[in-house]
């Protein structure tokens, strides 16, 4: 399947976690604090750069129809988001 859709928000964000927490925090932590990270939880890949926007273009760039989990490395606020891009080229976020 190419898209991840059939996954709840839920689903998504506790699987987003549950990666992060036993195979990339340990990894990504301290020395890239601050950059964010974007997700696909089904193949465990994922993207950091200094600007959510930009770890988001390189995401959608290999999974143009998947929904993501993001956080920010060394904070504890993290979210989860889907992304469409319009008719004018640009992303919005759900």
């Amino acid at each position: 399947m190419t898209d991840n859709q059939h996954l709840t928000l839920q689903e998504i964000e506790k699987r987003g976690k549950e990666i992060y927490e036993t195979q990339l925090k340990e990894k990504l932590e301290p020395e890239k604090n601050g950059k964010y990270l974007v997700l696909e939880v089904e193949s465990g890949e994922y993207f950091l750069n200094d600007f959510l926007d930009e770890a988001l273009k390189e995401a959608k760039k290999k999974f143009p129809n998947k929904i993501f989990y993001s956080l920010r490395i060394g904070y504890s606020g993290v979210f989860s988001f889907s992304s469409m891009r319009g008719d004018n080229g640009n992303y919005g976020y759900l």
